[in-house]
């Protein structure tokens, strides 16, 4: 019998409203998916968004990183399966695995979160919580350990993104999973022709409504570099790297 809270495996399909132009499923339906069955793990633990909120914590998505071994698409239906990898310092870590019908691995992430006190923001010591979570420390996936973008010295602006209220979210600010999307909305030269095989974002100050995201872009070969910025400071950070298609 599945242990879910070791664990936690759910099966789904690709909807209309998750697929992109050309039919593969969209980076930040890929993300909602991921955060949807993080949560719905926590609810075995009682460490969901309502339970840590009534005891004062809320968790905040730090960065993730994603390798994408092929595109899940348009009404396919896949598993994923979602592990809680443990913690160290700030940090708690959780990997997703996606698997198509036939049990090949599509997809593999990790997130880093950090805990944090609900009303000041302010990071909590992840020895708080780490003992009433089940951890996997040992399963690692192709997605590694989320690490701090570099950037490039010099990138373009590339254009801005205006936060309207339908991206904020319960906590206030632009959900994490609106990031991805700046990937294929600014990448030079548009997505035509190219294919994410793998991506990060580092999520370094929030976005909040009414905000004016300035959109730098770099290029080196395959790999492309993003950075956001408002008037409060940098924003966020991504790559991604890309094949051209045949």
């Amino acid at each position: 019998m599945t242990d879910y809270n070791v664990e936690f495996a759910e099966t789904f399909a690709v909807n209309t409203f998750d697929a992109s132009k050309d039919t593969s499923l969209r980076l930040s339906s890929q993300m909602k998916m991921q955060q949807d069955i993080g949560e719905h793990q926590l609810t075995y633990f009682d460490l969901d968004y309502t339970a840590l909120r009534n005891r004062g914590y809320a968790f905040v998505v730090v960065s993730t990183n994603a390798v994408i071994h092929r595109m899940p698409l348009l009404h396919e239906t896949c598993k994923m399966v979602t592990w809680n990898r443990g913690a160290k310092g700030v940090k708690f870590y959780r990997c997703y695995n996606w698997y198509d019908a036939a049990g090949a691995c599509v997809i593999e992430a990790c997130s880093s979160f950090a805990l944090v006190d609900f009303k000041t923001h302010k990071p909590v010591r992840s020895d708080v919580l780490s003992s009433e979570m089940a951890s996997y420390f040992d399963r690692v996936n192709a997605a590694g350990t989320p690490k701090r973008i570099l950037l490039p010295e010099t990138m373009t602006l590339s254009g801005q993104k205006h936060i309207f209220y339908s991206l904020i979210d319960y906590n206030g600010h632009l959900n994490n999973t609106c990031y991805a999307d700046f990937i294929t909305d600014f990448m030079p030269g548009g997505m035509d022709g190219k294919r994410i095989v793998r991506y990060g974002v580092d999520y370094v100050r929030e976005a909040r409504e009414n905000d004016n995201l300035r959109v730098y872009t770099a290029q080196q070969g395959n790999t492309v570099y993003f950075k956001g910025e408002h008037d409060r400071g940098e924003c966020f950070r991504c790559y991604c790297v890309f094949e051209k298609d045949v």
